[in-house]
């Protein structure tokens, strides 16, 4: 059963018996608080792509892009709060399809609603309090707020833990 947190993050997982918690940030609030929370060592899982290079018999290279699913042992993080992206880099140690990737370096970039694996490989129990932590506090709340102007003009906006955001931006017309 999936819970939605204070600031959005949706806990879909929890496995203590295999140190894992699966995850989706869904605010960068929620992006700097796995930056804070994932460990050097630990092992990250996601889709991501990789371009595959492949030699013909005539010795040209022809490269491609595949979809694939690793998991990387953490190496280096680094949070980018501009592009609103947190990047872990690391040595690939699962891939759910047969590409040759196990020792290779790969980066995963983490945005806003990407889904995120995590197994801890040392201190589980500080993962998982900060997991236990996001579905205790529930689904996080908002208010609509609905502005109308003297000159007909209409904004209806959304007041949450991630934000403002403008729902709907209008004008009224006169039945008159």
């Amino acid at each position: 059963m999936a819970a939605k947190g204070y600031g959005g993050l949706e806990i879909i997982s929890v496995n203590p018996s295999k140190r894992f918690v699966k995850l989706i940030p869904e605010t960068t609030l929620d992006l700097l608080n796995l930056y804070r929370i994932i460990s050097v060592g630990d092992i990250v899982y996601s889709d991501t792509s990789r371009e595959i290079k492949k030699q013909r018999a005539n010795g040209k290279v022809d490269s491609e892009r595949v979809r694939v699913t690793i998991g990387v042992r953490l190496e280096k993080k680094s949070l980018d709060p501009l592009m609103k992206r947190l990047r872990l880099l690391g040595r690939i140690t699962h891939a759910d399809v047969d590409l040759d990737l196990i020792g290779k370096h790969h980066s995963l970039n983490v945005d806003v609603g990407t889904e995120l694996g995590i197994k801890a490989e040392k201190d589980f129990s500080r993962l998982e309090s900060f997991a236990e932590h996001y579905r205790k506090l529930g689904k996080a709340k908002f208010l609509l707020c609905v502005f109308i102007s003297m000159m007909n003009n209409s904004t209806i906006t959304s007041l949450s833990n991630s934000g403002i955001e403008v729902v709907h931006k209008g004008r009224f017309v006169s039945s008159e």
